[in-house]
Formats: C-alpha cells, structure tokens, sequence
C-alpha cells in the first residue's frame, strides 16, 4: 500500500509527508514493529538532515518503547550527528544509557550536554536524579542546586529533600519540602513532611500534616495509618481508634488495619476486642508477613 502510495509521488515535501502519516497511523494502531520498519525504508531516501534528524529520532523512540535499548542507542546517537546542537537526541541517550544500566557513559552524557549548555534544566536535573539513584548524595545534590537556580521546581525541592534525608540530614530534609509553595503540596508531600517533623519530635507540625493528607486524598489509607500511630506513640489511643474506625469504615477489608486496631485495644486493656481484630487482621492479610504477626500477637494476647 505505501510502495503504491510512493510510486506516484517524486517531491520531497509530499513523500516525507506520506512517510510520517504512515508512521503516525500505525503508532495509533500500536503496530509499532511496522511503524519502524517505515521509518527505516525513509531513511533509506535522501532526506535533509533535519528531517532525517526526526526521522532517528523516532526509531530511537519506538526501540525504546520496545525494550530493544541497543537499538535506541544507535538511533540516537545517529540523530545526535545530523543535529549536534540539539539536546534531545542526547538526552533520550543518556536515559537510555541508563535504562542500559550504562550508567558511566549516561553521566558522561550529561556532563557532556552541561558543557556545551550550563543552563540545561533537564541537563542538571537529569544527572542530580542519576546520581541520587546511584547513591551519590552529595554530588546529587550540587546539580539538583544548579537546576534549582534555572528554574525554581516543586519536583526539584522534592528531590533534594529525599537526598538530603538519605544523607541524614533530615532537618535539611524538612526544610527543603517546605520550600515549596503551600498551594502546590501534594497528598505524597503532606506524608512525607509528616514523617519527617515526627523524626525531628516536632510533634504539633506531625499531626497537622498528617491531617492536611487526610484531608487532601480522604480516600487514601496512608494519611489515617501514620496519624494513628502517631497517636499511638503519644499514647493517646482513643483518638488513634477514632481515626482508625474511619478509615476501616472505608475499607473494611484491609488487613492491617486491624492488625494496628488490635494494639490500640490490647493498649486499652480490651482482651476480647483486641482478639477479634487479630482474627480479622489475619483474615484479611494479603501478605504471609502479616499472617504470621497476627498469629504471634494473637497469642501474646493469649498469653501463650
């Protein structure tokens, strides 16, 4: 159909637009396999280099999307040559490279583009999120300052909170979650700055932001389970219960929220109660962890 199509077609402009309808049809279709095979007959044609540059750049794309890595690397780098002042065919190397679990030649990737463009953001942040992935907190978090300094991001403070907490540096952690504009914190953020207060025994900031993700995803667990056992740890288990129950209205079948009941009713004094809730706790487990916790507790209760 397409060998028809192009039979009757000698301009450029007309045939690279058939090329790309084709290409465009059968990613729609999911027929990827194709849609590559069409790319490759168009770069069999004399083509511009800028229209050969989208051409690699797409086969890059569909290898990649196909796991075929070894593939997107030779595409890639391909593009990288028509085009050498292009980021993008770069960029997608180095995330491949990495993808690959080549993770030297994707940092000299990124080094690389950070020479030729110190204010790369995607350049930065890219190698800071290689290297906190690696491990490598301190020279994570010098790129993730740089990015900062491009362009004040929400997900840049989140990462360098993540990176300074790894580093054990939670007050550094806190503050860098907090940098971020009130209006734009997430349920994740809500927890996780929750977590962190609680760490540092900033007691009253804790229970706020655990209240504030409760409020922002009511139908998320998370929020009830860390207020309630922050509750728990103060020794305040009434309204640890109370909090529970709200959420197990919710979702009756969650195991271990029982489980946690259960200990706030053993607490209470409530023997009976406490029993009953590590019986559902073990009914309802979807882990053989917490089956073995509910039995262990179970009999502890029991005095076994």
């Amino acid at each position: 159909m397409l060998a028809e199509k192009l039979s009757g077609i000698k301009g450029r402009p007309e045939r690279l637009n058939l090329y790309w309808e084709t290409i465009n049809d059968l990613k729609k279709k999911d027929e990827l396999a194709r849609a590559f095979r069409v790319i490759q007959r168009a770069l069999e044609e004399d083509f511009r280099k800028k229209e050969e540059f989208e051409l690699q750049v797409a086969g890059g794309d569909i290898c990649l999307e196909l796991k075929q890595y070894d593939g997107a690397i030779e595409f890639y780098r391909a593009a990288g040559y028509n085009d050498l002042k292009s980021e993008v065919s770069r960029l997608k190397l180095a995330q491949v490279y990495e993808k690959s679990e080549l993770y030297e030649l994707a940092i000299q990737e990124y080094l690389g583009l950070i020479k030729r463009n110190q204010k790369s953001l995607k350049a930065n942040y890219g190698l800071a999120s290689l290297y906190l992935e690696r491990g490598y907190n301190t020279k994570a978090m010098e790129y993730f300052r740089r990015a900062l300094t491009i362009k004040p991001d929400p997900d840049i403070y989140r990462k360098m909170s993540e990176c300074a907490a790894r580093s054990g540096d939670l007050e550094l952690a806190l503050v860098m979650l907090k940098s971020i504009m009130p209006e734009k914190y997430s349920y994740d953020d809500f927890i996780n700055l929750g977590r962190l207060a609680e760490k540092l025994g900033k007691k009253e900031e804790a229970e706020n932001y655990f209240s504030q993700a409760i409020k922002t995803s009511p139908e998320k667990a998370d929020g009830y389970v860390d207020l309630a056992l922050f509750y728990i740890e103060e020794g305040r288990f009434v309204p640890a219960e109370k909090i529970l129950q709200i959420c197990l209205d919710k979702t009756p079948d969650e195991g271990a929220l029982h489980f946690l009941m259960g200990h706030i009713y053993y607490f209470q004094d409530r023997k009976g109660a406490a029993l009953a809730e590590l019986d559902k706790a073990y009914g309802c487990a979807k882990t053989n962890m917490l089956k073995k916790y509910s039995e262990k507790f179970k009999a502890f209760v029991q005095g076994r």
